[in-house]
């Protein structure tokens, strides 16, 4: 229950992070005249298209980090269920 909640706050606090960095790049992109020092300055990366990429990566890891906590949440109610019934 405990790791359960865990997870599900680890995965909304990544997903929070990669949508920050995969928007926060796009927009540095598209304004900054040079987008390469801002993405330096303000993301930690050396470009914006760096930026975004990681960015959209844990986006993807906040998915599939979620996705087995759903999994976790669903296989721990079916055990309980059918251990009552024996």
């Amino acid at each position: 229950m405990f790791f359960r909640g865990l997870g599900s706050l680890l995965s909304y606090a990544i997903l929070a992070l990669g949508c920050y960095k995969a928007g926060f790049g796009i927009y540095l992109a598209m304004t900054v005249s040079d987008p390469q020092f801002a993405a330096r300055r303000y993301l930690a990366a050396d470009t914006t298209g760096e930026a975004i990429n990681m960015g959209l990566t844990y986006i993807l890891g906040a998915v599939v980090l979620g996705l087995l906590v759903q999994i976790a949440h669903g296989v721990s109610n079916w055990g309980a269920e059918y251990e009552d019934e024996e």
